[in-house]
């Protein structure tokens, strides 16, 4: 995870980022072992999403925040499993235009 709010030049430097799991090897993860390791990640945002006073330097007795998750950009195979796409058997194959399995054979 990055801080987007942090100047383009320094944002990507490793003592700004955080790492939130390594997938393990050698195999690509399926659907659960992704799911378990954003698990606890998903638990701890989720409860600043409605918003959180947090103290600063700046701003002693408090500031409000609001936290939320942006989409990030991986490769297809990534991105299909953690989006819920799984693969060409799945319900919603397609990531692009959400076309179900059932009307694949309907396709202009």
């Amino acid at each position: 995870l990055c801080c987007m709010n942090l100047p383009p030049d320094i944002c990507y430097l490793p003592e700004n980022v955080f790492v939130v799991g390594i997938t393990p090897g050698p195999s690509l993860p399926d659907v659960i072992t992704i799911s378990h390791i954003l698990r606890p990640l998903v638990d701890i945002l989720i409860t600043h999403w409605n918003g959180t006073i947090i103290q600063t330097y700046l701003h002693p007795e408090g500031t409000p925040i609001r936290v939320a998750v942006l989409p990030f950009i991986t490769d297809l195979q990534a991105i299909r499993k953690i989006m819920g796409f799984l693969s060409q058997k799945a319900n919603l194959f397609c990531s692009w235009c959400l076309c179900p399995n059932s009307d694949k054979e309907c396709l202009e």
